[in-house]
């Protein structure tokens, strides 16, 4: 595909400054909310590690509505309620057909590598258990697999934050 090359080659990089531009919001949001040390654990479930106070915020908010923007014009070219709307592949077909953005041309790009036709990776997922609505627990803490759900405890991790059920052949093929 003739527009891959040129939207992702090193010279002009037309993809690629407008990326940058993107990452550098989702950057400086990091910065804002981590503060002088940024690092990844400042965000937890549900917050922060710190309060964030009112200059903060309206900066963030500023940040967030500019990435918002990039998302919407660059990736998708589409508002973000209407890609979140979509909830089957012929409704994602019928939504990419025709329209710019990156996201759709990577849709068309999968399709004429045949991407579908690796197959599907392990279906293996993890959850800390930390998102509540209503009812209780979004996704219950544990491990989910195709074939089965093995709830874990907070014992079940070792002081490196892994889990020990891991270590034991889950990932491998024998399911406890």
């Amino acid at each position: 595909m003739a527009g891959t090359r040129r939207r992702a080659s090193a010279l002009p990089p037309p993809a690629v400054a407008r990326c940058l531009a993107g990452a550098g919001a989702a950057a400086r949001d990091h910065g804002i909310i981590a503060g002088k040390w940024p690092h990844s654990l400042a965000f937890q479930p549900g917050g922060t590690t710190r309060a964030i106070d009112l200059g903060e915020r309206i900066r963030l908010l500023s940040i967030t509505t500019a990435f918002r923007g990039f998302l919407e014009r660059i990736v998708f070219a589409d508002s973000l309620e209407n890609v979140l709307a979509i909830a089957t592949a012929d409704e994602l077909d019928g939504w990419r057909d025709g329209r710019g953005g990156d996201f759709a041309h990577f849709l068309r790009l999968a399709d004429s590598l045949a991407l579908t036709g690796l197959g599907r990776g392990t279906g293996l997922m993890m959850s800390y258990g930390a998102y509540h609505g209503i009812d209780g627990e979004s996704f219950p803490r544990g491990l989910f697999s195709q074939r089965a759900i093995r709830r874990t405890a907070a014992a079940d991790a070792d002081h490196r934050g892994r889990l020990a059920c891991l270590d034991a052949g889950f990932l491998c093929g024998s399911r406890p």
